[in-house]
């Protein structure tokens, strides 16, 4: 069995996904496969946060992941996989014959924007984010005018709610959400979690 590329770990108050009726999920995009889901080996009903792995295969390895992640993950009886990206409807059936479970196509963009939201307002800046990139390369790129002006535009608006708001002197949103994938786009999300 392959390994995964990577698998980083993120910490949640058990609140956050106590609701939930399954504890697995997936997005099988263009080239990569990824998996997210509560490691039995790092789960104990009394602790107050829950580890979440994120397991990251190449697509030829697709199976592989499925096997890696079904001896590791809590995988309930009943429930349901949720899933994203074309390969998520095109694989169902060998989803549900290597995990046993039936899928649920999610909004990938919709999703994308509400666990935007759901990480900015419950974990650290440190938690969710990898190191800074070296942006002295970054300063060399021009833009169109119009997009410096839009960007001006944005740094303006937040710049003035953050300082006209006394209460909240680090105001996490609005905020813009650049996503890079097989698809990619510039979303405005909101302080309600509206984009």
């Amino acid at each position: 069995m392959a390994q995964p590329i990577s698998v980083d770990i993120f910490h949640f108050p058990r609140s956050c996904i106590s609701s939930l009726d399954t504890w697995i999920s997936m997005d099988r995009g263009c080239s990569l496969t990824k998996l997210v889901y509560v490691d039995k080996s790092d789960y104990t009903d009394n602790s107050e946060a829950v580890a979440v792995s994120c397991a990251l295969f190449h697509n030829s390895k697709f199976e592989d992941g499925l096997a890696y992640v079904k001896e590791r993950a809590i995988i309930p009886k009943s429930g349901k996989m949720r899933v994203t990206g074309a390969g998520g409807v095109f694989y169902e059936k060998i989803i549900k014959e290597k995990m046993g479970l039936e899928t649920v196509f999610i909004d990938e963009f919709a999703s994308q924007c509400k666990g935007l939201f759901f990480l900015v307002n419950n974990l650290s800046f440190e938690e969710i984010s990898y190191p800074r990139p070296d942006v002295g390369k970054l300063a060399e790129i021009t833009h169109s005018k119009m997009m410096e002006k839009m960007i001006d535009q944005f740094n303006q608006k937040v710049q003035l709610e953050k300082e006209g708001d006394a209460k909240k002197p680090e105001a996490k949103f609005p905020a813009l959400f650049v996503f890079i994938g097989s698809g990619g786009g510039i979303v405005s999300v909101n302080e309600e979690g509206k984009f």
